[in-house]
């Protein structure tokens, strides 16, 4: 017979895991309540599991040689989940790394701390959830010479100080952060960002992973716009001396969100003159 060698809970940490988290599933894009009533009125029922952050056994998802058999079944190792949330953590654990789980079981025991003694926030008290885009800085580098010039030139030398007043190429760009702010008491979850209209961002910083937000929290986010542009050095210098340039105003981005109970928000972004967000939401 083959011995056992899994690190396994004892089911007191089992039943403090669920407990900490007030029996929901901590992952923070699902939530479900783990236990409810069995059809035997003598009998509740459980969908939840204690899963192991690194594996109890050698060859498992996340495990690590370095930890005691002592850690490895401690409650510091483990997280609560609904059934479906621990297999899906477990089939793909580059994507759900030591680190993250810990930072979902942090969030949960939290919110849990939070809303312990208070009475539940009605479904009336909607999150509200802003946007600002901040400039940072911006500049312009030569990206070539126009037809006119190499025309005019044909193989001779070009001399940057004799065709710096004629038309030339440019890239120029723009660097930013976008800053969504929790601007209520309530918190917002699974906050995302998608480009609709206008020019695009050239380049946005990804969310968190865990892409929640607690009350008057807020994620910055790096952001940059380029524009290739064909001008003088002045029309170019110009065109980047303008903080918020006509190029980006009227742009638009969604902005998606839940709020406590789960319910679907969308807000559209549009970036106006000095960069001032207007949002409206959508029905």
């Amino acid at each position: 017979m083959v011995a056992d060698n899994r690190d396994d809970f004892s089911a007191k940490i089992k039943r403090t895991l669920a407990e900490r988290v007030g029996f929901l599933c901590s992952c923070p894009s699902c939530r479900v309540p783990t236990i409810g009533p069995h059809t035997n009125p003598e009998k509740s029922a459980n969908v939840g599991v204690a899963a192991h952050i690194t594996a109890a056994a050698i060859g498992g998802p996340r495990y690590d040689a370095n930890m005691s058999p002592a850690d490895r079944s401690g409650i510091s190792n483990g997280i609560w989940l609904c059934e479906n949330c621990a297999r899906i953590i477990d089939k793909d654990p580059v994507s759900y790394p030591v680190k993250l789980l810990q930072e979902w079981k942090t969030v949960a025991e939290q919110e849990i701390k939070e809303k312990r003694g208070k009475v539940a926030l009605s479904s009336t008290a909607f999150p509200i959830l802003e946007a600002e885009l901040i400039y940072d800085t911006s500049g312009r580098v030569f990206n070539g010479y126009s037809t006119e010039i190499l025309n005019k030139y044909g193989n001779k030398t070009i001399e940057m100080s004799e065709v710096q007043n004629l038309p030339m190429h440019y890239k120029l760009d723009w660097s930013y952060e976008l800053i969504l702010v929790n601007n209520s008491e309530t918190p917002v979850y699974n906050v995302s960002i998608e480009y609709v209209s206008g020019v695009k961002f050239s380049y946005i910083e990804d969310l968190p992973k865990i892409n929640n937000l607690k009350p008057f929290d807020k994620f910055t986010l790096k952001t940059k716009v380029v524009n290739y542009f064909k001008g003088t050095y002045k029309d170019a210098d110009f065109q980047i001396l303008q903080k918020y340039p006509p190029l980006i105003q009227g742009s638009v981005i969604r902005l998606k969100y839940q709020d406590n109970d789960r319910n679907n928000h969308s807000n559209l972004l549009t970036i106006k003159e000095n960069g001032i967000i207007e949002s409206q939401k959508e029905i």
